[in-house]
């Protein structure tokens, strides 16, 4: 993003509840590892599809293909299948960084496995202090200070931190896919206004900005795009039996089928019926595979042709479009297994 005049650096201060959020850190660190250690056994887990994708190194550049290992597969050996296991249980309880992990990447190792009862309540009550911290850090609005905060955690990793492993109770059919396409964040002008005076730390009585003539210009209500970098992401379709709770009514909805992202592998019950499973296949210039998911595709179908404002990568919606607002933490619903209702 261009340079643009900001005001003086503000006072650093700590971030509200950081106390709160080292403590519940600690916390989690343990309950993970009691069940890294049960998730060692053959008794307590049953790997029944992984797909091991390379980690992006320390020093390397963003890797334009992804090789997958698939496990189970013909010719393996115990090596490869301790490496399978390794992979899994570090996707499941890792939150720090390993050693070679570049910053911007996080592990990542779809896939299906089943586990005792004892496993399942170990990953419901780590879920929840996933949840916690994950609400405790969207208190403060400011995305800075949330940096800052993770900054102090020394080696922490924020997505590992935060990211559930969703259970499922009788699946039938999983699909695994790559999704490229960019992702946008929709606002308010309003909101984009002093989302953006925080991004370039531009102080309140400030008018200079070039993008603040132009924001102005529209109603302040008026939602508007913001479009990120794409990354290829892995995703999965499950059918089965899940509930959507919407976060603000409490109001249920059956559904037959989600989809959900598939960097943690998904866990289901031992001695339950085996789904169907599509696997992942490799993303390379050779074999590829979904470009556009149906929301992204949807989303820009709706969005003008041209920018607003091009080195923002802003846009405006096509007038007469349906557009949804922007959703909170608060309001974000929440897909529930019968085992979680």
């Amino acid at each position: 993003m261009p340079t643009t005049s900001h005001a003086s650096p503000r006072p650093k201060k700590p971030m509200a509840g950081q106390g709160d959020l080292t403590a519940k850190l600690t916390a989690l660190r343990l309950a993970l590892q009691a069940l890294r250690e049960l998730l060692g056994s053959a008794d307590h887990m049953r790997i029944t599809h992984a797909f091991l994708i390379p980690l992006r190194g320390r020093d390397g550049d963003q890797p334009k293909e992804f090789p997958v290992l698939a496990f189970p597969r013909d010719g393996m050996t115990q090596d490869d299948e301790a490496q399978a296991r390794q992979s899994v249980i570090e996707a499941l309880t890792f939150i720090d960084f390993k050693d070679d992990q570049h910053p911007k990447a996080t592990l990542r190792t779809p896939g299906l496995c089943e586990v005792s009862d004892q496993v399942l309540n170990a990953i419901q009550s780590t879920n929840k202090m996933r949840q916690e911290i994950s609400d405790l850090v969207a208190q403060d609005r400011n995305p800075d200070e949330r940096t800052r905060f993770w900054r102090t955690q020394r080696g922490v990793c924020p997505l590992q931190v935060i990211r559930q492993t969703l259970i499922l109770e009788e699946p039938e059919h999983i699909r695994f896919y790559w999704v490229e396409d960019g992702s946008f964040k929709k606002y308010t002008v309003e909101g984009l206004i002093e989302e953006l005076r925080r991004r370039f730390n531009v102080d309140p009585a400030d008018d200079s900005p070039f993008w603040l003539a132009a924001l102005r210009g529209l109603d302040k209500d008026e939602l508007v795009a913001v479009k990120r970098a794409g990354f290829p992401q892995v995703r999965a379709r499950i059918k089965g039996q899940f509930t959507k709770i919407d976060r603000v009514s409490g109001e249920s909805t059956p559904l037959n089928s989600v989809i959900s992202g598939a960097s943690v592998p998904f866990v289901m019950p031992m001695g339950g019926t085996a789904p169907v499973v599509i696997p992942l296949s490799s993303n390379t210039q050779s074999i590829k595979a979904e470009k556009i998911s149906k929301k992204g595709g949807e989303q820009r179908q709706k969005l003008q042709d041209e920018p607003f404002l091009p080195t923002l990568n802003v846009y405006r919606y096509q007038s007469g479009k349906d557009v949804k607002p922007p959703l909170t933490t608060s309001h974000r619903n929440t897909i529930r297994t019968s085992r979680e209702k």
